[in-house]
């Protein structure tokens, strides 16, 4: 079965919006992991903002 992106996309960003409002959503926290001098990094980090409009979501981590 062949899915809708739009769909797809707007049902996924409703998950993201409930991820900010509710600490114990799955979508809260997750893990985000980037390279460095060749070296994985990963750190978690925690939803704070998500907008439909321009197709972004903002987060946040501490140094720990």
């Amino acid at each position: 079965m062949k899915r809708d992106p739009y769909k797809f996309l707007a049902e996924e960003f409703e998950q993201l919006e409930s991820g900010v409002l509710k600490a114990k959503h799955e979508y809260h926290s997750f893990t985000l992991s980037t390279i460095k001098e060749k070296k994985p990094e990963s750190r978690t980090v925690i939803l704070r903002n998500v907008n439909k409009k321009i197709y972004s979501i903002s987060f946040n981590t501490d140094k720990r």
